[in-house]
């Protein structure tokens, strides 16, 4: 008697896996070589979540940025938003946490005197801070969350 593998029964559609995060591809109408093929799908997302930017993600593909959106948009489309939703918050997070790090290391700052270079200094640059803060949002956070503290401050009125 021969030990042979029981046949695993076939998958109606294929699995992708882009940097860890499984999607199905958005199925084409037509198959092109310079169009959305899975394998590009795949790479788009892997780019989407090492630059975070998808005009970035889109160009290191070869191909639009119109074309991503309507490709995520279009029916059959939904595991492949919901992956690019998450590789995008990943990415975004990963680039908050590299520029509060940035802004809270002393920066090289160099001190001239009549034109000429007289010695350097370390100086906070809390400029790219405020600028992710405001861009992700946290911003806006931190003012609410210091507006609803002022009122758990408050005295009771007698």
């Amino acid at each position: 008697m021969t030990d042979t593998p029981t046949p695993r029964p076939p998958r109606k559609r294929n699995r992708l896996k882009a940097v860890g995060v499984a999607f199905i591809p958005v199925p084409t109408a037509r198959k092109r070589a310079d169009g959305w093929t899975p394998e590009r799908q795949q790479r788009f997302l892997a780019a989407l979540y090492a630059c975070g930017v998808v005009a970035g993600a889109a160009e290191a593909v070869g191909m639009s940025t119109a074309t991503a959106y309507r490709l995520r948009r279009r029916p059959g489309g939904e595991s492949f938003a919901k992956a690019w939703d998450k590789l995008l918050r990943e990415a975004r997070g990963r680039a908050l946490d590299e520029a509060i790090a940035y802004s809270l290391t002393t920066g090289f700052v160099p001190r001239t005197w009549r034109g000429l270079f007289a010695a350097r200094a370390g100086a906070l640059d809390s400029r790219m801070l405020i600028a992710a803060l405001n861009a992700s949002g946290g911003a806006a956070r931190l003012r609410a969350g210091a507006a609803a503290s002022n009122k758990k401050e408050q005295f009771p009125s007698r």
